[in-house]
């Protein structure tokens, strides 16, 4: 996929996800993505630093008061680590997605 569309898909789920108040990671946008456009064939690690500097700068530029934080997740493969981007009234551990199962592309 062309990085420039894939940019404008990834700014408008962020941009969804923060208007609504939403605590999010790079796989839950992923994920969305993937199940508001199945035909489009989205990486997982082609989107994770871009989601990082979008939320940075759609937050600055959109007066969101947006926080990152560190949290461990459940993968298939064990646990890792993942930024959660959260409004800064949300409590992290209040957090519950933290079984982060990647959705298939077609």
């Amino acid at each position: 996929m062309k990085k420039k569309i894939l940019k404008e898909l990834v700014t408008n789920t962020v941009l969804i996800y923060m208007g609504q108040g939403f605590a999010f990671t790079s796989l839950d946008i992923c994920n969305h993505i993937r199940a508001e456009h199945p035909d489009k064939m989205v990486r997982y690690r082609e989107i994770t630093d871009m989601v990082k500097k979008l939320t940075l700068n759609i937050a600055q530029s959109n007066s969101f008061q947006y926080n990152a934080t560190l949290q461990i997740v459940d993968t298939t493969v064990g646990a890792g680590l993942a930024y959660l981007y959260h409004d800064k009234d949300f409590d992290p551990e209040d957090y519950l997605a933290r079984d982060q199962t990647t959705l298939q592309t077609i």
